[in-house]
């Protein structure tokens, strides 16, 4: 027996039902019938209590939507037609979601690596392998304007053909300039080193904060994959079916309606306060109906 008229505007039948309470007393009458109450074993009696009400299914129909978007491509019931629990309803086609799947596979593969380098020491390891690679560039370009000026000295010294044969002074400046470029290319990597150090912490948070990124959007494709098929969430009857083979369903699209199985329940509105202490879980009641709509 429920309060509350919870089928307003939706009855099936017009009903009336009476619950019976033992109470341990004397013999008394029923306060309803104003005749004598069943009889009962000495020292007990019974009080009736009767309501109007309605007869209503327990759970409301429900709307079976795909949680993920794709095309219908197979609908595997009709109006009419009882389902369990777990069965298939329907597809869409799998083929879109097994791609985006794998694409987050290999963005979570991505994700992880980098946060390894990161961890590994990342892009400082690399400013300082950078730094190493531009000295020793530095050395050569030196070595070769230690030589190029060393042979242009010396043929001013010696003069005459050594002089004709030797490096001139355009070469010689060239190779100072090299020297200086190379000398600049090392203080711009030692400067990206000192960057580097600043920012590890931060890129350090920002590779961990993509890997989970990446995850999640892996468990929702996933999801999304799982989602390919419609199952119905409880026991019951498809009472309707909406959506056409090779439409769009998806999030919000209606596949079919499912009317859910269980017992009737009944619901009233006019059990009075009094009456209500009367009435207990386990009370025995007996429905009947009265009128059909």
């Amino acid at each position: 027996v429920a309060g509350g008229d919870r089928a307003a505007g939706r009855p099936r039948a017009s009903v009336a039902a009476s619950a019976t309470r033992q109470a341990q007393g004397t013999g008394a009458a029923d306060p309803r019938s104003g005749g004598e109450a069943p009889a009962t074993p000495e020292g007990e009696s019974r009080r009736t209590v009767t309501a109007d009400g309605r007869l209503v299914q327990p759970l409301e129909p429900q709307t079976l939507t795909f949680a993920a978007a794709g095309t219908l491509t197979e609908l595997l019931v009709e109006p009419g037609q009882p389902v369990d629990a777990g069965q298939v309803v329907a597809r869409i086609d799998p083929g879109p979601l097994d791609l985006a799947a794998a694409d987050a596979r290999a963005a979570v593969a991505q994700a992880r690596a980098a946060l390894r380098r990161q961890e590994a020491g990342g892009a400082l390891e690399t400013a300082r392998i950078d730094v190493e690679r531009a000295k020793n560039q530095l050395w050569g370009i030196q070595a070769q304007r230690d030589a190029v000026c060393g042979a242009y000295e010396k043929g001013q010294k010696e003069g005459g053909f050594a002089k004709l044969a030797a490096p001139s002074s355009a070469e010689c400046d060239g190779a100072q300039a090299n020297v200086q470029a190379a000398e600049q290319g090392v203080k711009l990597a030692e400067a990206q080193v000192r960057a580097a150090e600043a920012a590890a912490d931060t890129d350090l948070a920002s590779a961990r904060a993509a890997a989970e990124r990446a995850r999640l959007a892996l468990a929702q494709a996933l999801d999304n994959r799982a989602a390919a098929e419609l199952r119905a969430p409880v026991a019951g009857t498809i009472a309707q079916v909406h959506l056409l083979l090779g439409l769009p369903a998806g999030p919000g699209v209606p596949v079919a309606t499912l009317a859910p199985e269980g017992p009737l329940q009944f619901v009233t509105d006019n059990l009075s306060e009094r009456d209500v202490a009367e009435v207990e879980p386990g009370s025995m009641a007996t429905i009947t109906l009265t009128a059909f709509t």
